[in-house]
């Protein structure tokens, strides 16, 4: 992890999460600056482990402070107010249990800086469930706490308490767990929200903490028709990206939803970023596509214009790969997109080895991005295919809905109708194809393997 002091000066090694252990099997994911920008928080996971370590570097020293907050999960981070955080963590378990023990009961505890874990004091708690999980957020500005239940994977309940008010209590804003809502700041009294509330494609609303019942929610930013994949408040400006058939398209709009400006992206790819603080004059986005390998822009948020920024440099050159978006249809008719990517002048004859790679779920989201093992394999003569089958987010809620639990059986024909457009428009056939996806994309391996065994040469469910 680098960093670096303007927007011209070298870079330095912030972080080197390779030093941290002798076999390098210490991984390290940076968190959150706190509002004075003279802390951030990173966490440490060990051999693979889903339990992390938070811990504390003072920026311009470079230095570790001695803070350690332990028996957290790899995705918690920390939400600052003053001079500590928020975060949600669990109670130590028995040593010889920490692996395979049942997590129950995770809280949430504020840390002030210089003192033990120990003495952190329990901020929320829901003992009569258990199982749900809990995360904490601030806005920006420090005024509110979110803490977001979930029972699962999908849908929330969101409480909220006004740290500058005072009432000292939390209130349930958002309840049921049958939607989906993120915070992306606070203007004022109200707080920007992201969700799928009557919005499968997802939307843009202001709640008022103090008065949030639904009819008292303003819609900033109505539902499209593309999925709303991420937006960001930045620089007073909302930052929206949407998929159109699993492509990125960016738009600018002022914090009242009015449309400013469709921001011109470098290609056909996926964009991700475009974050900030409300003052800033210009946010950073990365950009990457199957040959164009992940480049970060910076853009001005008055002019609208894009400069390059940083610019990954690779031993080998992508110019010889041809990437193309297809559609075909699953065996209940519906329309699938596929990428397919293959070296320019390939001969489509159906002896061509090809590696069909699928996830398919949990919204997830599958598009064009960079892979050094794709512009690999693509460069010894294999055509690479990537199908959005159903189950990910790439058309938003009903998308995903489409492909989970009694439903699920849609996800394996999608990916099974792609190997069959594959060998019907002589991409490739049946001994030259193999299947591959990991963690839920292995069950969808897994199943296909077991389907249709006859289809497939090579599975590789991981």
């Amino acid at each position: 992890i680098y960093y670096q002091k303007g927007i011209r000066r070298k870079p330095k090694v912030f972080i080197d999460p390779n030093k941290m252990s002798k076999d390098g099997t210490v991984s390290v994911s940076l968190g959150t600056f706190s509002k004075d920008k003279k802390y951030i928080t990173y966490s440490i996971s060990e051999a693979g482990s889903d339990w992390s370590t938070i811990r504390v570097i003072e920026i311009a020293t470079k230095k570790t402070l001695p803070d350690k907050i332990q028996w957290v999960k790899s995705w918690v981070g920390a939400a600052w107010r003053g001079n500590g955080f928020y975060y949600s963590g669990y109670a130590k378990p028995k040593t010889q249990k920490k692996f395979s023990q049942r997590n129950e009961n995770e809280k949430v505890f504020y840390h002030k800086l210089g003192q033990d874990q120990k003495e952190d004091e329990l901020i929320f708690e829901d003992p009569k469930h258990p199982l749900r999980h809990i995360y904490a957020q601030t806005t920006r500005d420090e005024r509110f706490l979110m803490i977001y239940i979930t029972k699962g994977t999908h849908g929330y309940e969101v409480y909220v308490k006004d740290l500058n008010g005072v009432k000292d209590k939390f209130e349930l804003i958002f309840k049921a767990f049958k939607n989906n809502y993120w915070a992306l700041d606070s203007i004022g009294s109200q707080i920007l929200f992201m969700t799928n509330n009557n919005a499968s494609n997802y939307r843009i609303i202001s709640v008022d903490p103090e008065n949030p019942s639904p009819k008292n929610w303003q819609e900033i930013i109505p539902e499209q028709r593309n999925k709303l994949e991420e937006a960001s408040y930045v620089g007073g400006k909302i930052i929206a990206t949407y998929l159109k058939d699993a492509i990125s398209h960016a738009y600018q709009f002022d914090s009242t939803g009015k449309a400013e400006r469709e921001i011109k992206l470098p290609g056909l790819g996926f964009a991700t970023g475009f974050y900030g603080e409300k003052e800033d004059k210009f946010t950073f986005y990365t950009f990457s596509s199957f040959n164009y390998p992940q480049t970060i822009f910076k853009y001005d948020l008055s002019s609208g214009r894009s400069t390059l920024f940083k610019k990954v440099k690779l031993p080998f050159k992508v110019a010889d790969l041809q990437v193309k978006e297809i559609f075909y249809k699953s065996r209940d008719g519906t329309r699938i997109p596929m990428f397919i990517v293959y070296k320019k002048r390939l001969k489509m004859n159906g002896q061509n080895p090809t590696y069909l790679y699928g996830y398919g779920g949990f919204a997830i989201s599958m598009g064009p991005f960079f892979s050094p093992f794709v512009s690999f394999i693509v460069d010894r003569g294999f055509i690479y295919a990537l199908p959005c089958v159903r189950g990910g987010g790439e058309y938003g809620e009903s998308w995903h809905k489409a492909g989970k639990l009694l439903k699920k059986q849609n996800v394996f024909n999608d990916f099974i109708a792609a190997a069959e457009y594959l060998m019907r428009n002589k991409y490739t056939s049946t001994e030259k194809l193999a299947i591959a996806g990991r963690s839920n994309g292995g069950l969808l391996v897994g199943a296909c393997m077991t389907q249709r065994p006859d289809l497939f040469k090579v599975a590789l469910p991981a």
